[in-house]
């Protein structure tokens, strides 16, 4: 692969979306002044890594292959539905609560196991 960092940084934005005990003690706290949020997530999926404009790109740049990347677009998919069901401008404590978050939980774990092997 050719970007060894940006892999790293997926693989911990997977698996942040993954971890609700992590998102409660962390990202629910954002608003005490805490930096790391759902939009740090967010932000990298979208914004530096791209999966929304050209996920079939990253093939070879930070992900291996093309069942890594069905699985993480399955996560996008279900981040879709969540702004779809809430906008984009929600706080964390409203997207976790959300019923749609159990989806983007799911996939994500799913994706995780596929990213580690």
């Amino acid at each position: 692969m050719k970007y060894l960092e940006m892999r790293q940084e997926l693989l911990l934005a997977i698996e942040k979306l993954s971890d609700t005990e992590y998102q409660s003690h962390n990202w629910l706290a954002c608003s005490t002044g805490k930096s790391d949020c759902f939009d740090n997530v967010i932000h990298f999926l979208y914004d530096h890594a791209g999966f929304d404009e050209d996920s079939e790109g990253t093939i070879g740049l930070f992900v291996r292959d093309k069942q890594e990347l069905t699985t993480i677009m399955k996560v996008i998919e279900a981040l879709e539905q969540l702004f779809e069901l809430l906008g984009t401008n929600a706080s964390d404590a409203d997207y976790i609560s959300s019923l749609a978050w159990l989806d983007v939980v799911g996939t994500a774990k799913e994706a995780l196991k596929i990213l580690r092997e």
